[in-house]
């Protein structure tokens, strides 16, 4: 237990774990947003609309890697908005371009996120969206309900189970990966698998103790998350057997 002693009373495995949470929940929370509003965009589409559904489906096939190498070529301060930024003399010198790679912020790394997550949560809560009966609808208007009360007051409690679902699936995932933050993210701010990643390569052997520490911690806090989400899909399976209707 020394090991633990010495890691958890450490300034900067709490500022690590933070730091970690930070980029997880803003990644989850954007991604899912967005990916809620892409189902209900989806959901007005003709049913011969097989474009658009392609387009949400494409990035899913797509490696994190090739995902990670995009938005470095793309943001970095040596990529293409940075010189497009330049050649329309928006910016003076190229490394005035903002930094969206290896920044503090995570920009990068979230950026990443949400490439592969938004049309992720699409493409579930689109799939919960088509089980619902239209019957739900047909009441709802005949009661006098607009569209904007119909989603709010009708489909998305019955999405709840489903957003709660996805949230925690996207949040474990941002939480415990290791590539995307290792390539994009900032030297100076390092997530908890980066940092155990850190640990376990130093030239001094005791630390390789300690990086299993963190990865122990980050094992507790995703079977924490991974309890759950089995709550949530508790839940989402009684309201699709009826029970809270």
């Amino acid at each position: 237990m020394r090991y633990y002693r010495e890691v958890l009373g450490e300034t900067s495995f709490f500022i690590s774990l933070l730091y970690t949470v930070y980029v997880a929940l803003v990644a989850t929370v954007v991604s899912n947003l967005l990916g809620i509003v892409g189902a209900f965009a989806m959901l007005g589409l003709k049913r011969e609309s097989k474009w658009p559904k392609f387009f949400y489906q494409l990035p899913l096939v797509v490696p994190h890697l090739v995902v990670v190498i995009l938005v470095f070529h793309l943001f970095s301060q040596t990529g293409l908005f940075s010189r497009l930024a330049w050649r329309l003399r928006l910016v003076a010198e190229a490394n005035d371009f903002p930094l969206l790679v290896f920044d503090p912020g995570a920009v990068g790394v979230i950026l990443v996120y949400l490439y592969k997550q938004i049309p992720f949560v699409s493409m579930i809560v689109f799939g919960t969206l088509g089980s619902i009966s239209k019957s739900f609808a047909e009441v709802a208007y005949n009661l006098g309900a607009s569209r904007a009360m119909l989603i709010s007051q009708v489909f998305l409690p019955l999405l709840r189970p489903t957003i709660l679902s996805v949230f925690l699936m996207t949040f474990t995932f941002s939480f415990g990966a290791f590539e995307v933050p290792f390539l994009l993210g900032s030297p100076a701010w390092n997530m908890l698998p980066v940092k155990a990643y850190v640990y376990y390569t130093n030239v001094d052997l005791t630390y390789r103790a300690q990086a299993m520490v963190v990865n122990v911690m980050i094992t507790v806090i995703s079977i924490g998350l991974v309890v759950a989400y089995s709550h949530a899909a508790h839940l989402r399976q009684r309201m699709g057997n009826g029970g809270d209707i």
